[in-house]
């Protein structure tokens, strides 16, 4: 229920609010506060003494301090409201009682909107300061709150002559007496008659005094309370509206209804159905705050891009200079680092590999990274024709494109790790497909023709490379189960068909190494009762896999179906250790089998093949710091994906559009590819490994890698996609991060140092064609141009050593940083 009077509380540090929030209804109010109302989508009708005002989309309205006015939303509407305590206005305008504001734009034409777009842009330019949640953003906030009230007094204030059009204190008391008595009382059947005796007056007399003050009859004004405390009742309770009516004071639920409707155009059942709000956001400079209903904030974003004059992204630079040096001693033999982020690359599709682009970017990964193992998707899609039928229904079997595609791996020192499926169109037992290109996700329609399937892969792969080789590739059945996209039966269903599959195996070899299903549980559901009644049937069927197979993408949210999917924004999680918690919940839903190998077989920030921070250089510390966090935990990183040139969705008609690759489509590298190269570099001997650097040692020299990685700020982590074309604003403030390190016990002489930063400004393909105009049909040579401009900035010099090196740096967001030193003389 809105009170008579509503008291504005200004937030720390701030003279002022800003609210976003869909409006339902209020009743006559009034408060010692300006305030002023944007309105960004649907219409509401507003109320001031005797006056309707219907404001659209786009429109804004001012209410001066202590004017009446009561409100209410006419349809799905969004509000960006600010409010300016009188108190707060009083310090820049010691003359504002004396001044009044007439700030309406739908009573000028559209020729007529300059001064109040002005307006328009410090609402865009707030917002837009506010979603970056630095902890200085008042200062700016206030900034443009200076320069709102200059444009409000020298665009739209007028003085009062006499003050008689303000509202006299005798008044303002009497009102608030009124009001106040009303919202008491009005589950009664509370009378004109009845309030008159409460505040001394004439029944005429205090009906022509509330006619004047709030533009309404007594009967109206009453029923616009009832209204909005019922309104209020019927979306927060189960109460039926019979009861809501009685509650709330209204003489039967027809009249309630009439009431409703006439507001609403709906009746309550209607609207209680339609409205699916949950508490909205309150925008600060230090929090986001739930309030009222949920919007949408890419939506906002969208609309008040076109006020903004420029993109404002200022460079602010926090360092701390006085931060302590971490001491490292040079001298000690270290740790043994065991790095497996060279153990697995993945593509999406074993038909892909045969795509000359896809192995032009393979062999250079091979030749400046090196990885050991690559995973893919469809070894039996029927783009790989490895099955058939004849017209008796006996299987026909051909595997001349499965030796093509492992003799061109082996031969770039690549061995196969690979996943048992898709089903073969003549195998499938439903119309379920995924893809682009569709992989059928079914239970076989005859289990014996498929075990017939994989027995004779087997057989023939062992024969054509031997059985010492293939007992060295590994072997995962199937892809997601626990994901309705990739499986629609029972789970009881895919134990059957996993048991069988495997035991085929296993009578074939028993060396082989079989793993799990590539399975994809959430952190925040630890429980995960698909994959724990699947880990359980192993146990009681006495099944141990020699490896798990897990996927991690840092999400809640997933599609259920392949439209979504295509352009599923973010959802991304805020918890920094997305990947350790991952980790540990897999560990603990397999406890209780003695499992050898742990193998993260696809692993990135999203699962989105449409979010640009994919492009971004924020990609390079992400991998180097969820590698150099759990190295010691698992046994592969299978980075998801190579190249943004796959099958499994329709091509993208832009060269950057957010990817998951390494790659672009057409070869350029992405920072990404660069954190593997930096990785590589490392040492096999930790020396010391801390906040945002770790210290290696070879038998070449030292290694020092240092990165400054951040996060999605909570406003992508809610609404996912960014709606403007700039990555970055998907992260907060843009402070530097300080690194002091002091390499103690150097041995004395000469080193030579080689210096490699990473960051937007090297090494960042999307950063460079964004700072070209981000031309969205790019030409060969441009192409071209662009894999040779793309790389880290290397500086070389010599450095005297005595005992002690200094490394201290400040670095960017998103910036990463080697430091090799060799030993000269």
């Amino acid at each position: 229920m809105i009170q008579a009077y509503e008291m504005i509380q200004t937030e720390d540090k701030l003279p002022f609010r800003l609210l976003i929030h869909r409006l339902t209804a209020t009743s006559s109010h009034w408060h010692d506060s300006i305030e002023i109302i944007f309105v960004l989508k649907g219409s509401i009708s507003l109320y001031t003494n005797l006056k309707s005002h219907q404001l659209s989309e786009n429109d804004i309205f001012l209410v001066n301090a202590n004017q009446i006015h009561a409100l209410h939303g006419n349809e799905s509407n969004t509000l960006l409201v600010l409010q300016i305590p009188l108190a707060e206005a009083k310090k820049s305008i010691p003359n504002i009682d004396h001044l009044t504001f007439h700030c309406q734009s739908s009573q000028f034409s559209s020729e007529e909107q300059a001064s109040f777009d002005q307006i328009r842009q410090i609402f865009a330019e707030m917002i837009q300061e506010v979603c970056k949640e630095r902890s200085d953003s008042y200062l700016n906030l206030t900034s443009l709150y200076y320069k709102l009230l200059f444009t409000l007094v020298h665009q739209f204030s007028a003085p009062i002559d006499n003050l008689s059009n303000q509202p006299k204190e005798k008044h303002i008391a009497r009102l608030t007496d009124v009001l106040n008595y009303m919202n008491t009382n009005f589950q009664t059947n509370i009378t004109l008659e009845e309030l008159a005796r409460h505040v001394f007056l004439s029944k005429d007399h205090l009906s022509k005094f509330i006619r004047q003050q709030t533009g309404q009859s007594f009967k109206q004004l009453l029923t616009s309370i009832r209204l909005n405390a019922a309104t209020k009742e019927l979306m927060t309770t189960n109460h039926s509206v019979k009861n809501i009516a009685i509650d709330t004071g209204f003489p039967s639920e027809t009249a309630f209804v009439k009431a409703f409707k006439e507001i609403y155009s709906a009746s309550p059942t209607e609207h209680r159905k339609n409205d699916t709000s949950t508490p909205a956001f309150s925008f600060t400079n230090n929090s986001i705050e739930k309030q009222y209903i949920e919007i949408d904030m890419n939506e906002i974003y969208q609309h008040l891009a076109p006020f903004l004059n420029q993109t404002i992204n200022p460079q602010d630079s926090i360092i701390h200079t006085t931060l302590p040096a971490t001491q490292i001693a040079m001298n000690k033999p270290g740790r043994t680092a065991n790095w497996c982020f060279q153990k697995l690359i993945t593509v999406s599709k074993a038909k892909e590999l045969f795509l000359a682009p896809v192995q032009e970017q393979l062999k250079e990964t091979q030749q400046e990274i090196g990885f050991e193992y690559i995973r893919f998707h469809g070894i039996f899609d029927d783009a790989m024709h490895v099955y058939d039928e004849n017209s008796a229904g006996e299987p026909l079997l051909n595997f001349a494109y499965v030796d093509m595609l492992i003799d061109f791996l082996l031969k770039n020192q690549l061995k196969p790790f690979i996943e048992i499926g898709f089903m073969p169109e003549k195998l499938r037992s439903s119309e379920h497909h995924h893809f682009h290109k569709k992989s059928y996700l079914s239970y076989p329609n005859d289990m014996q023709k498929w075990l017939f399937l994989v027995k004779n892969f087997f057989l023939h792969i062992e024969k054509r490379y031997g059985k010492k080789e293939v007992a060295s590739w590994y072997f995962e059945i199937w892809n997601e189960p626990d994901i309705a996209i990739f499986w629609q039966d029972s789970i009881e269903a895919f134990n059957c068909f996993y048991a069988e599959t495997y035991q085929t195996i296993r009578e074939i070899n028993p060396h082989y190494k079989i793993g799990t299903p590539g399975i994809f549980p959430f952190p925040s559901q630890p429980e995960n009762p698909t994959v724990k009644k699947f880990a359980d049937f192993l146990k009681n069927k006495k099944i141990t896999p020699d490896f798990v197979s897990f996927h991690c993408y840092y999400t809640d949210n997933l599609p259920t179906n392949h439209a979504q999917s295509a352009q599923l924004p973010a959802y991304s999680s805020g918890n920094l250790h997305y990947l350790s918690a991952m980790i540990q919940m897999v560990k603990t839903l397999f406890s209780d089998l003695s499992i050898k190998e742990w193998h993260l077989t696809e692993w990135n920030s999203t699962p989105s093949h449409a979010d640009l921070t994919n492009d971004s250089a924020y990609k390079a510390p992400f991998i180097i710091k969820n590698i150099l966090e759990n190295n010691v935990h698992i046994d592969s990183f299978g980075y998801w994906l190579l190249s943004d040139f796959h099958e499994e969705f329709r091509a993208p008609k832009q060269e950057f559009h957010g990817g998951l690759g390494l790659f672009t489509r057409n070869g350029i590298k992405k920072s990404g590819f660069f954190a593997f190269s930096f990785l590589k570099k490392l040492g096999s001997r930790i020396l010391s490994q801390g906040e945002r650097y770790i210290v290696t040692k070879s038998q070449t020299g030292y290694q020092i890698l240092t990165y400054h990685y951040q996060h999605f700020h909570s406003i992508f982590l809610q609404e996912g996609q960014i709606a403007f074309d700039d990555p970055y604003q998907a992260f907060p403030e843009e402070k530097m991060a300080a690194i002091h390190l002091e390499l103690q016990n150097l041995k004395a002489g000469s080193y030579r140092v080689t210096e490699h930063i990473l960051s937007r400004e090297y090494g960042s393909a999307m950063d460079i064609w964004l700072q070209n105009g981000a031309q969205k049909d790019l030409t060969e040579r441009q192409i071209d141009e662009l894999k040779l401009s793309t790389h880290p900035k290397v500086i070389q010099y010599t450095a005297k050593v005595t005992d002690t090196y200094i490394v201290q740096q400040a670095l960017k967001p998103h910036e990463v940083r080697l430091i090799e030193m060799e030993f000269l003389v």
